[in-house]
């Protein structure tokens, strides 16, 4: 396989220094649910040394409409407090996922 494990070691160190470990986790479980679901294959899979560089832990993994529906789980919860944690930091959210946070605070106050 292609995949680097030292290169995946010295990129996780790198990033639990940018985001919590349990928000890191949660964006890979994201990923892997997405792969999953839309049946991605193999060799469009990045490898966790890639992923981790390219700190894609903050990406949404958008899950099919049906999922979608679902109460907030204990996931949301940690992509929200990654996506508050890098606005007050003042670091690049992009805007889907500013629209995903508004969203998701709205169906908190109701």
């Amino acid at each position: 396989s292609g995949m680097n494990n030292l290169g995946a070691w010295s990129e996780w160190k790198r990033a639990v220094c940018k985001a919590d470990p349990q928000v890191i986790i949660a964006g890979a479980e994201r990923y892997a649910a997405f792969c999953r679901e839309n049946k991605i294959e193999r060799e469009y899979i990045k490898y966790a040394d890639n992923w981790l560089r390219e700190e894609l832990w903050n990406n949404a993994y958008e899950l099919p409409e049906k999922e979608r529906q679902l109460p907030p789980t204990e996931r949301d919860e940690l992509r929200a407090e990654a996506l508050k944690w890098k606005l007050e930091r003042n670091i690049f959210v992009r805007q889907d996922e500013k629209n995903w946070l508004k969203r998701w605070e709205e169906k908190r106050r109701k």
